[in-house]
């Protein structure tokens, strides 16, 4: 027997068909059906986006080191055009657009509008960011033109830009779920983190000297004649709490913009050490 609800939904598409009561039992069976599919909740963007495995179509932009297990790793990124053909497969009218800023020009009468730009200059740099829309949905995410150190570019040419709004979509379409894993691990140490409730340990009982300078490293001289080792050994005080040069660095790589910020208020030793490591990490990489 066909309950009165589904009776009320089939009238409303029984117009110009045979009234329900002419309709035989598997054709009633049908259109119940063909309704209950119409009417079926979809699985969310995020739930079909994150499953979708992109191991595969990972590319390597470098390498870090990983302490823990005394090696070198990959850093892999996303292509662009990988990802937006995932999104588009999954779902076809997706789009996305690049963000843009109104452009003022100065003339004779004050500041004017002349349009806009898909970019935007600031004293800190270059700002770019992309919305990806999907079934209804926005997600969006801003960038800073970056150079090869992840330092602020400040007068970017068309190629730098281009490349900062793509990754901006990529990294959109990660909060949209594609491929968020790849941005995993990205931020600092923080207190809640394994390594750091280690090291917290560590330092709660050991002198910093004592932790990191077992006597076989020395950090005397330029920074240009330390081992890579010593370099990624270096301890700076990061909130506080001591941490390696090389999890400042692994971090910065992986396009943690307070990691960036961090590094970049380092002075002294600690910031010719970071320089230094970065400059070997570039060379190796090329």
């Amino acid at each position: 027997m066909v309950a009165d609800s589904s009776k009320a939904l089939l009238k409303k598409e029984a117009n110009d068909e045979k009234s329900l009561s002419k309709l035989t039992k598997d054709e009633l069976i049908q259109k119940i059906k063909e309704q209950e599919s119409k009417t079926e909740v979809k699985k969310s963007v995020y739930e079909t986006l994150s499953k979708i495995d992109v191991t595969k179509y990972l590319e390597k932009a470098g390498e870090r080191y990983d302490k823990e297990n005394k090696k070198y790793v990959p850093l892999n990124y996303l292509p662009w055009a990988k990802a937006w053909g995932l999104v588009k497969a999954a779902y076809p009218r997706a789009n996305y657009k690049l963000l843009e800023y109104p452009n003022y020009i100065q003339t004779k009468n004050g500041l004017e509008l002349a349009g806009v730009l898909d970019y935007r200059i600031t004293k800190i740099g270059c700002e770019v960011g992309a919305t990806v829309e999907i079934e209804g949905e926005s997600y969006t995410q801003r960038l800073y033109v970056m150079d090869q150190k992840n330092k602020p570019v400040s007068d970017p040419d068309i190629a730098q830009i281009n490349k900062a709004q793509m990754r901006a979509l990529v990294k959109a379409l990660a909060i949209a779920g594609l491929g968020l894993d790849v941005y995993a691990g990205e931020d600092l140490p923080s207190n809640s983190d394994e390594t750091s409730k280690k090291q917290a340990k560590q330092t709660a009982r050991q002198s910093v000297n004592k932790q990191y300078n077992t006597g076989n490293i020395k950090y005397d001289g330029p920074v240009e004649g330390w081992a890579t080792k010593d370099l990624e050994n270096y301890p700076i005080n990061f909130n506080g709490k001591v941490i390696l040069l090389s999890q400042a660095f692994n971090s910065v790589q992986s396009g943690n913009q307070k990691a960036k910020e961090f590094v970049d208020s380092l002075k002294g030793v600690a910031s010719d050490a970071y320089v230094e490591l970065n400059k070997r990490f570039i060379a190796q990489s090329n």
